[in-house]
């Protein structure tokens, strides 16, 4: 414990010290951009009070601009979170506001119906670039949306694993057996590279991949590793779904360039934090959770409240 305290502490310790750069390459980014992320709670709500309060902490030294992104598997894995279906989850999540939330296989624990109903009332975007309805052809969520942080422009890219289709098939058919959705499988990296251009079109100054896909495909369908050697034009991939705990890899993307990604495990174990410099360098590290003493009152009001109600029931 006093290892990974040290290691919070230091960590909270580089960032509230940096200091706003001199010039920007991109001509408006003065300090450098970092994003805050999660994945693969399942459930383990105890965790968000302190990722908040971190990231609240690093907001008021203003030192960097920074964000927060959800890279899915949030509507699963305890009963405060899926009682009444999700009814108690759509507070939490406004309490910490997200900049963007994707999807993971898990939300489809669920038909895409319910599923809607409860992210409607999220006040935070929900992107996936390969969740179609195959009635329309159109995806069920926008698949990018751009965000401003500062001066800066940050498109995000949302992508769900092909397994969702194979072992969360609630969400997918209906009572009849009937497909209703899609994952789009073999058209994932041309998806993903269809709305990387569009970003870059629309002005984005960085582009990253919030990817509900894993590092390897050894669970079956598309890596993340695999999106990134496909593809140019991201500068970053926060991924998830293996439950593997990355603090920073590369990959080579289509034009030979390392990508970095990295992975923060599952449970809340640790949040991630993804640093984006004013010269483009990005970087990735994990803060363990249990190290974090810092406590945003909001959300940890809004988490009370949920397990009040739940254990009333």
């Amino acid at each position: 414990m006093r290892i990974f305290m040290h290691i919070a502490t230091a960590a909270l310790a580089a960032v509230l010290s940096m200091h706003p750069c001199m010039a920007a390459d991109n001509g408006k980014q003065d300090k450098p951009l970092i994003l805050f992320f999660e994945s693969d709670v399942h459930g383990a709500v105890n965790g968000y009070p302190l990722l908040a309060g971190y990231r609240n902490a690093v907001i008021a030294a203003d030192t960097a601009y920074v964000g927060t992104v959800c890279v899915g598997d949030f509507m699963h894995g305890s009963e405060v979170v899926t009682a009444d279906g999700c009814a108690f989850l759509p507070a939490i999540l406004n309490a910490v506001g997200y900049d963007v939330i994707t999807l993971g296989n898990h939300e489809f624990d669920r038909p895409v119906t319910d599923q809607k109903k409860v992210l409607d009332q999220v006040e935070t975007p929900v992107i996936c670039c390969n969740l179609t309805d195959m009635a329309t052809g159109e995806t069920v969520y926008p698949p990018s949306v751009m965000k401003q942080f500062g001066p800066v422009r940050v498109g995000f890219v949302g992508v769900l694993t092909p397994m969702a289709l194979r072992i969360d098939r609630t969400g997918f058919y209906d009572a009849e057996g009937k497909q209703l959705y899609d994952v789009k499988s073999d058209e994932i990296p041309a998806l993903v590279q269809a709305e990387t251009d569009k970003l870059r079109a629309a002005g984005a100054d960085y582009v990253v991949l919030l990817s509900h896909l894993g590092e390897s495909s050894r669970m079956g369908g598309m890596s993340s590793v695999q999106v990134i050697g496909a593809t140019n034009g991201i500068d970053a991939v926060l991924d998830s779904h293996t439950h593997s705990v990355i603090p920073q890899q590369t990959a080579p993307n289509k034009d030979g360039k390392d990508i970095v990604y990295a992975q923060t495990g599952n449970k809340m174990a640790n949040i991630g934090q993804l640093t984006i410099r004013p010269d483009g360098s990005a970087s990735t590290c994990l803060i363990p959770v249990s190290s974090i003493t810092l406590t945003d009152e909001k959300v940890a009001a809004a988490v009370s409240e949920a397990l009040s109600k739940t254990s009333a029931e």
